[in-house]
């Protein structure tokens, strides 16, 4: 491995977008993209009606190269910024719109393979909500999609972190418990465990059956039988 990037503003959730591009979530108050060799970069947003925006954590990239994140006050000044925690869209000519407010500490945001649904993952919470995307950036009303499996030590109830899917559609999200997996009808398959509680997850490698699991000290990798979702390509 080699450094790619000093002083990155906290960053956290990344993703690539259509053009081979890095994506990131700077939890100092902006979106930003990363061209593959690190050396150059632009703010995609770092601002919603005049204020920035609290702490982005996690995001997810439309196959048009529109991106979801989610804002929660985790690392945020107090009071927050934004005055709410909230879901936001940048469409692919940087126009920002908030999709999505006071829902509780969103983290983990994904899109389904056919980009029909969004799934959006709550820190401190069990509850795991599914949005029909109706057009890009506009969503319909949630729904439960998921419950996960919490912890019987209530210091290890943390609800879950980043989320990720594979080209059936199931859904992968980092939990204190492990890489806890859903099929489409939010029923349970089961759960991956990895020696320290998982805290986000993509897939990659040349077959993108690959899951790269990311963990408080490690990062570890498990071989999966079905790929997972790529966001740089529609198919």
């Amino acid at each position: 491995f080699y450094l790619f990037r000093e002083n990155s503003n906290h960053a956290n959730g990344l993703a690539v977008n259509p053009k081979g591009e890095i994506v990131a979530c700077e939890m100092d108050g902006r979106i930003v993209t990363i061209s593959p060799n690190g050396k150059s970069l632009l703010a995609l947003a770092n601002q919603f009606g005049d204020k920035r925006f609290n702490a982005p954590n996690d995001l997810t990239v439309d196959h048009e190269g529109g991106v979801y994140f989610t804002d929660p006050d985790l690392r945020a000044p107090k009071p927050l910024p934004q005055g709410a925690t909230a879901v936001y869209y940048i469409s692919p000519d940087l126009r920002i719109t908030r999709l999505i407010e006071m829902l509780p500490n969103p983290k983990g945001i994904c899109l389904s393979p056919d980009q029909s649904t969004l799934y959006v993952v709550l820190s401190g919470n069990p509850q795991v909500f599914a949005y029909p995307v109706l057009s890009p950036g506009k969503l319909g009303s949630r729904r439960p999609f998921c419950t996960l499996e919490q912890s019987r030590d209530k210091r290890m109830q943390r609800g879950g972190n980043g989320a990720a899917v594979d080209v059936k559609g199931n859904l992968y999200v980092a939990t204190p418990l492990g890489v806890q997996v859903f099929d489409p009808r939010g029923d349970r398959l089961g759960n991956i465990v990895f020696p320290e509680p998982p805290s986000n997850l993509t897939f990659g490698g040349a077959d993108f059956k690959t899951l790269y699991v990311t963990a408080l000290h490690s990062l570890y990798t498990a071989a999966m039988e079905v790929p997972g979702r790529q966001s740089m390509s529609p198919n």
